[in-house]
């Protein structure tokens, strides 16, 4: 048997979705996976700090007799939700193999407890989730409105780059203050409508504000903000986003469909020379 996840990066409402406000998550090549073969015992692949590890360990007994191997197409360099994916992907065996059906609290819930420290903010799940059901969604954990997304405007087209930070989730987490997210959640509530009607300069103009109130409110590292300011002035890119725990991870950049690999060359260049 073999499970997939995709690559994962919040589009808007990383913050929001802690504090029940929705978010986007988008899935995106490559993938990870996960093989299960009946035989042995033994899990391969797996940081045994991380929540996937922990979870195996509290449903070993189900695990017996399974050799179990996750791979990472990032070779465990971070930032498009290889701990995420271990965590889903483990469950989503653990359901095959038990015959028990998806329960989406039980699912939250249980890697809230294996994610979080005692003290700190609790992870939200919404990363888990998109990557167990492998599709872009929109999330409302309020209404527990799960929708699957189509992301796709007739000429934008958009690439996720790695930067060379990481900042750990769980350690930001523990660190962070509860936040006042309303006007966050508002943004998101308007990038989430263009994506539904399609207008393509809506969703530019607001995923542009959402960022910038990010930096408003000090949730954007420095090295993020000069990155993306000088990204943003290459002809052709709409917006560019920080993306991570203080937009740290990755930048996400959306531009003209028509001049892509263009556009991917000087990102690339600017990257390199940081």
């Amino acid at each position: 048997m073999n499970l997939f996840a995709g690559s994962k990066t919040f589009l808007v409402g990383e913050y929001g979705v802690l504090f029940g406000g929705s978010c986007v998550v988008l899935i995106t090549p490559p993938e990870f996976s996960l093989e299960i073969i009946k035989g042995e015992t033994s899990l391969r692949g797996i940081s045994k700090l991380s929540p996937g590890y922990r979870f195996y360990k509290c449903h070993e007994e189900a695990f017996k007799n399974f050799s179990i191997k996750f791979s990472d197409p990032y070779n465990g360099k971070g930032g498009f939700g290889a701990s995420s994916a271990q965590y889903s992907l483990l469950y989503k065996a653990y359901l095959k193999i038990t015959s028990c059906q998806f329960d989406l609290d039980k699912f939250l819930d249980e890697y809230r407890d294996l994610a979080s420290s005692n003290r700190g903010i609790s992870p939200s799940g919404a990363d888990c989730l998109a990557q167990f059901n492998n599709f872009s969604t929109y999330y409302d954990p309020s209404k527990k409105v799960i929708q699957q997304l189509e992301i796709d405007f007739p000429n934008l087209d958009f690439c996720i780059f790695k930067t060379k930070t990481k900042i750990s989730t769980h350690e930001h987490l523990r660190r962070l203050p509860k936040i006042n997210t309303n006007e966050l959640n508002h943004i998101s509530d308007q990038v989430y409508q263009s994506i539904l009607s399609k207008n393509e300069s809506k969703f530019c103009e607001n995923l542009q504000k959402f960022f910038q109130e990010l930096q408003s409110m000090k949730l954007v590292l420095s090295s993020t903000s000069d990155l993306v300011s000088e990204i943003s002035n290459i002809p052709g890119v709409y917006v560019a986003k920080g993306c991570g725990a203080l937009s740290a991870d990755t930048i996400l950049v959306i531009f003209l469909k028509s001049l892509r690999n263009e556009i991917i060359d000087q990102i690339r260049n600017v990257l390199n020379c940081r």
